[in-house]
């Protein structure tokens, strides 16, 4: 057996006191504790923060609409506004034509 992955053979030969016992229970204890009781708020944290994030999901998608269709109608106008403008050059051109 190699001599650097045997186990430690002082590690085995000593048995736990029950005080050293008793300490390490009341840390698990202890450990169970705040992980349960911190469990939920943290789930409800999370679960709170991953709602908000989709309400900001669709309100980013609500405003890309919006914005979209009120490009869509600013242009319709912005149409109508140069048909009329090549429509008032073009009378013009030929009221300038036929009173030349």
């Amino acid at each position: 057996m190699n001599p650097v992955h045997s186990p430690p053979t002082a590690y085995f030969s000593k048995m736990a006191e029950p005080e050293e016992t008793w300490i390490c229970l009341e840390f698990i204890y202890h450990d169970l504790f705040i992980y349960t009781s911190a469990s939920p708020k943290v789930n409800f944290l999370l679960t709170h923060d991953r709602d908000r994030l989709h309400d900001g999901v669709i309100r980013d998608v609500e405003r890309q609409q919006r914005r979209k269709t009120e490009n869509i109608y600013l242009l319709q106008q912005q149409l109508e506004l140069t048909r009329q403008l090549r429509k008032s050059e073009d009378e013009q051109l030929q009221n300038s034509e036929s009173a030349g």
